[in-house]
This record gives structure tokens, sequence and C-alpha cells, in this order.
């Protein structure tokens, strides 16, 4: 989904009705999991990137999983698509020993943080699937950003903080 918001952002100003109506329809899919206010931006760390719409206290839930949007796949899931769709699909998806998890809105855009304000919570099911909480004060405007081996993710794979 990162790609193709890149990919809109770039387009002329004959197709801003069409990046209207995906805008609202990202809008909407973030509100769908995401707990608290927040906005999909480009980010100083990479690409594009989750930025709180209010002031969040340390502690507050921002983000649940939902099976209907986001996905869970099989281990070998990404040896079954053509090479350049599987490199994609590693780079957005988190993995861990129960297989691939790739957040259908919200979660996919929280960049990797070495010092981050989002955590995940406490639980017994996948770290992909568990609820990110604010693991700090978060002021409006700032970036939200999680440690990727909080969810499993092999972080030297990804594009993070220099």
């Amino acid at each position: 989904m990162k790609q193709f918001c890149k990919n809109v952002s770039t387009q002329s100003k004959k197709d801003q009705k069409t990046n209207e109506i995906i805008e609202a329809v990202l809008r909407r899919l973030l509100q769908e999991e995401l707990q608290v206010a927040a906005s999909v931006r480009p980010s100083k760390i990479s690409g594009l990137g989750l930025f709180a719409g209010e002031d969040i206290p340390q502690g507050t839930i921002v983000f649940k999983w939902n099976d209907q949007i986001d996905q869970e796949y099989s281990l070998k899931y990404p040896d079954m698509l053509p090479s350049d769709v599987s490199e994609e699909f590693m780079d957005f998806a988190s993995v861990d020993d129960n297989g691939w998890f790739l957040a259908g809105d919200g979660a996919a855009y929280f960049n990797h943080s070495n010092d981050p304000n989002v955590g995940v919570d406490d639980g017994f099911v996948s770290p992909a699937k568990r609820p990110r909480k604010a693991v700090k004060d978060i002021a409006a405007g700032e970036e939200m950003t999680m440690d990727y081996i909080d969810i499993g993710d092999d972080v030297p794979k990804r594009t993070f903080e220099r």
C-alpha cells in the first residue's frame, strides 16, 4: 500500500479527484484499527509514516489487529509469489515463527526506530497481532514509531533511521 500511495502522490492535478477518493478510503481504513486520530504523510525516517493527530498519553492503545482488514499468511507464502512481488511483500509484512502478517492499513505505516514511542502490548497471540500502545507520551504531529524487533521482524532487511 505504501508504494501505491507514493505513486498516487506523484500523479498530475487531473487525477486530484481520484487522489481525494483514495485519501478518504485510507482515512476510513486507518480509523478501523487505530484507536487514536492519526494521518499518513511523508516521513523523515523513510517513505510515508504514521503521525499522531492528537496528544497521546503513555499507555494508550493506538492500534488493534482486525482480521477483516489485516491478513495472516503461511511461512511459505512468499515462496509462492513471483520474486519481485515476494520482495515487496516481505518489505511490508512482519514475520515470526507463526507466519507472515500484513497490516491492511495503519500499522503498515509505523516506521522503525531504535527509540520508539509505540510498543507491543503483552499477550498470547503472535507479536504482530498484539495491540500497540504508546510507551511514552506522543505529541500531536509527532511520528509514531516502533522497534520492528517487537513484532518479530528482521530489522536488517528494513529501511530505518540512519
